[in-house]
């Protein structure tokens, strides 16, 4: 069957599905839908509530009766019916804490979710509450699936070195005896408690005397070198080279993980042997750039885990393509690109928007286009099966709840057209974020309608509700996400995005150098080092002391679009400090604060602080022509970047295998996405912060190695013929450039200049030595 057949069976499919649709939901009164969605709540508040009194009933008994426990539980189930499942839930839900069993309650969640969550450990109930909370419907299952997730999450490290060291070491006892492994546990168990006991000493020593960067020297090493000695002859002998080079462990780790390991454990084990250890902002460092409390925990069966290797990255490796809708400036697309996905299309119909786009990466594709004029099966059909995922904000004013709410009768309503491009191109997994006022009764039908079309196209569909107070930003901004999978994806491997565990809500204080760029003793600097007058320094400064001691620890409403017409939302923002419709294109200087601005602080608004409120970098830019108030309407319709990357990086752990740890990532700041430049050596792996640790840590290796080298070669007045002659015999690398065989040459004298000081150094007395040797025996 030819390509154009299989097409036009697939578009007469989709043609009739839409019949079919439209043939029933035309007849779906919405008053029904809601008529029937309240009597199940209710019904299902009933049923919640007659359970929790059945649970209190039956754990008072308990307390009052003075029955022993085991013979309450017996009545409780043969004279009373009761399930034993019923009545160990009952005792466990009593342990809840009080907003737990509120959330519990509210919810109505039922009872073989809540007997699956009395079961779960602290951080699985944790995680789903917060779902629940959220108005996430989760049963049994997936709160399995969140237990395993977490177990294999704080595992998998551990795990993975645990398999590798047991390969190795089996290998090993089959060629050396289990003996010769004890010794080198031992050995290396010995070390690994000394090393512990001198960073200790030095942090203490350090912390007397204002002294950091420590090297090794002095009595108090003489054992540390000895079992480094030991502990590295006892291992060569079990895992005989050939090693990696020191340069390119970081690159083995990755590429070849049991062979970088092993070369990773002789260079520690070579460099403490060495000497060539020291104490660093608290923390032991070698020469080689390896973690040497990863090394020791690693051989020596020490169930500490140490800094492991993780397999988590910050951003993902495999770039992903997607395409947005009503892209807006770039928020959502910002957040995307630094979740690891690449935008092929960017849609929208706004003229500001779309420059604003072009003007930070000209080499995005960006479409002006009305979807509901455009043909849209000639302007998206062509991505057909290309791209992975589709994503966008459609127009919130039909459902916001400052709006007119017209729902699907109001004219800027997408999410028809937004349906019908998923069904053109056909992507992988799709989102749309929109406001929470697309769950209000109101909309249902809708609701209904779009969840019905997205099912027919083959896709599964949930949603969530996310907070941009959560994820470290200072504004309450909640929306509403519906989300998709093609029926070849697991469905069930995506995970909610959570908050992140520690992370605190933002409040106004992490924008105050925005606020106010001139207080005095800030932190951060004056702009153009301006001086002012004594006199309206210290007015500005009183004016901005007295905004930050009333309104430092708060938080702003929903950033929206400017100007603000509604007079309630307008007090909001003004009960927060912030006068929102008095906008300017800088902050207030000294010698503009009056005595009436100190009496009621108020400040304006500048698109530099609602950049920052939304967390738009600050070096995005807007269209060259776009006023301020057209540029605070860009801001105030964008998605925040960070909500949009914490999405991405869930649905690309999904589509690609390749899962990111929200917590790392929420520690690497959002920043502009920028064109793939040609390579210069800068940047060598932009898309993977592991492969390009390596590498900069392979270049400083490289450095040190030639400026070693070429102090050697300059202390005998060589010349660079006489100094590269010197290894022209050298037949293990004949085909070493020069700049190759210095660095080579480098390695070798950094290691052997290493022991000449070490033995310096330490001056081992032959008492010592013995008794080395002794205990050694």
């Amino acid at each position: 069957m030819s390509i154009e057949v299989i097409e036009e069976t697939v578009n007469e499919r989709s043609a009739s599905a839409r019949d079919r649709y439209n043939a029933w939901f035309s007849q779906v009164d919405r008053e029904t839908l809601s008529d029937a969605k309240k009597k199940i709540m209710r019904t299902r508040a009933r049923m919640t509530k007659a359970m929790f009194e059945m649970f209190e009933i039956a754990e008072a008994f308990r307390a009052e009766s003075g029955i022993p426990a085991q013979h309450i539980d017996t009545w409780l189930h043969e004279e009373c019916g009761l399930e034993h499942d019923q009545i160990s839930v009952a005792q466990a839900h009593k342990k809840m804490s009080e907003e737990a069993q509120a959330t519990i309650r509210v919810r109505c969640v039922p009872f073989e979710t809540l007997k699956a969550l009395s079961r779960a450990g602290g951080k699985t109930q944790r995680e789903a509450l917060l779902r629940i909370e959220d108005g996430q419907v989760i049963d049994a299952t997936e709160i399995r699936l969140i237990s395993k997730k977490l177990a294999n999450r704080a595992a998998s490290d551990w795990r993975e070195n645990f398999k590798l060291r047991k390969r190795m070491v089996d290998r090993a006892v089959r060629q050396q005896g289990t003996l010769a492994i004890r010794e080198l546990e031992d050995v290396v168990g010995r070390l690994h408690d000394r090393l512990s006991e001198y960073v200790n000493k030095r942090n203490r020593r350090a912390s007397a005397e204002g002294n950091e960067g420590l090297r090794g020297g002095g009595p108090d090493i003489t054992w540390i070198i000895q079992d480094a000695r030991d502990a590295c002859d006892l291992f060569t002998a079990l895992f005989p080279g050939p090693y990696g080079a020191e340069e390119d462990i970081g690159t083995l780790l990755i590429d070849d993980f049991e062979n970088g390991v092993k070369s990773a454990c002789f260079y520690a084990l070579d460099d403490l042997a060495n000497g060539d250890f020291y104490v660093e902002d608290g923390i032991l460092k070698l020469g080689c750039e390896i973690s040497p409390g990863t090394v020791t925990t690693f051989l020596s069966r020490n169930k500490a885990h140490g800094n492991q290797l993780t397999r988590f990255s910050v951003r993902p490796v495999k770039t992903l393509q997607a395409i947005e809708l009503c892209a807006g400036a770039g928020g959502e697309a910002i957040g995307l690109c630094a979740s690891g996905f690449e935008p092929v299309l960017l849609v929208d119909n706004g003229l500001r928007a779309s420059q604003t786009l072009k003007a930070n990466r000209p080499d995005w594709n960006v479409s002006r286009l009305n979807l509901k004029t455009c043909n849209i099966e000639e302007e998206f059909a062509k991505y057909n099966g290309k791209v992975d995922l589709v994503s966008g904000g459609v127009p919130c004013q039909p459902l916001s709840r400052a709006g007119s709410r017209e729902g699907e009768l109001d004219k800027r309503n997408l999410f028809n057209e937004a349906i019908e491009i998923v069904g053109a191109v056909r992507p992988r997994a799709f989102f749309f974020e929109n406001v929470t006022g697309l769950n209000d009764d109101d909309h249902i039908k809708m609701r209904l309608g779009n969840y019905s079309q997205l099912k027919d196209l083959g896709y599964f569909i949930s949603t969530f509700v996310i907070n941009a107070l959560d994820w470290g930003l200072p504004q309450n901004r909640e929306r509403v996400i519906t989300y998709g999978f093609a029926r070849s994806h697991d469905f069930a491997a995506f995970d909610v995005p959570t908050p992140v565990d520690g992370l605190s809500q933002a409040t106004f204080e992490t924008v105050a150098d925005v606020l106010f760029p001139y207080l005095s003793g800030a932190p951060w600097c004056k702009p153009d080092g301006e001086e002012f007058s004594e006199e309206a320094q210290e007015q500005y400064d009183r004016w901005a002391n007295a905004w930050l001691g009333e309104y430092k620890a708060r938080h702003t409403p929903t950033v929206v679009n400017w100007p603000i017409r509604r007079k309630p939302i307008l007090k909001q923002w003004e009960e927060r400090g912030i006068a929102f419709n008095d906008l300017r294109p800088s902050p207030p200087r000294p010698g503009e604060i009056t005595k009436a601005d100190i009496k009621k602080p108020l400040v304006p608004i500048t698109i530099s602080l609602l950049k920052r409120l939304q967390g738009i970098p600050d070096d995005w830019e807007f269209a060259p022509d776009a006023g301020l108030a057209a540029q605070a309407r860009l801001i105030g319709n964008a998605f925040p970047p960070v909500l949009a990357r914490m999405i991405g990086h869930r649905i690309h752990a999904v589509l690609s295998g390749e899962e990111i740890s929200l917590d790392e990532a929420m520690k690497d700041q959002v920043r502009k996405p920028m064109a793939r430049a040609a390579p210069d050596g800068t940047v060598q792996f932009p898309n993977d912060p592991r492969r390009q640790k390596a590498e900069e840590s392979r270049q400083r290796l490289r450095e040190r190695n030639r400026a070693i080298a070429e102090e050697y070669y300059a202390s005998f007045e060589l010349s660079d013929k006489d100094r590269y002659h010197l290894d022209d015999g050298d037949d293990d690398h004949p085909d070493d450039s020069s700049v190759e065989q210095l660095e080579r040459v480098g390695a070798s004298m950094r290691r052997a200049f290493e022991r000449k000081r070490t033995e310096a150094d330490i001056k081992f007395d032959a008492s010592g030595l013995e008794s080395i040797r002794a205990r050694n025996a």
